[in-house]
């Protein structure tokens, strides 16, 4: 492989890119962990009351039908796909330090490996 991947696609795939690019691996993560919501109709039962909140929205459809959405977890989710809890995915994020050769010695041009 040539440079940061276009996709990742597997567990090895975000493994290989923290290693290689961990500050672009954490952005990368973090960015995932940010579309991790998504709005899903609301069944309403007959004679609910309902008032919109920051998780809950009513629009109008075309036909002039009112419909509930509710904000909830992205079953579809690329960090679930990936293999990556929403725990690890905060780990992962914070997880900005580059990795050295562990050689002892420091001169200030420690290589990431």
């Amino acid at each position: 492989m040539r440079g940061y991947p276009k996709h990742l696609n597997t567990p090895a795939d975000l493994e290989l890119v923290r290693q290689r690019w961990p500050e672009k691996a954490a952005a990368q993560v973090q960015a995932m962990m940010g579309s991790s919501k998504t709005w899903q109709p609301k069944k309403v039962k007959d004679g609910e009351k309902l008032v919109g909140s920051a998780t809950l929205k009513k629009i109008t459809s075309e036909d002039g039908k009112d419909e509930w959405l509710e904000l909830v977890d992205d079953p579809e989710i690329k960090l679930k796909r990936l293999g990556v809890s929403k725990a690890e995915a905060a780990e992962i994020a914070e997880d900005v330090l580059p990795r050295t050769s562990g050689r002892g010695r420091s001169n200030g041009h420690d290589r990431i490996y």
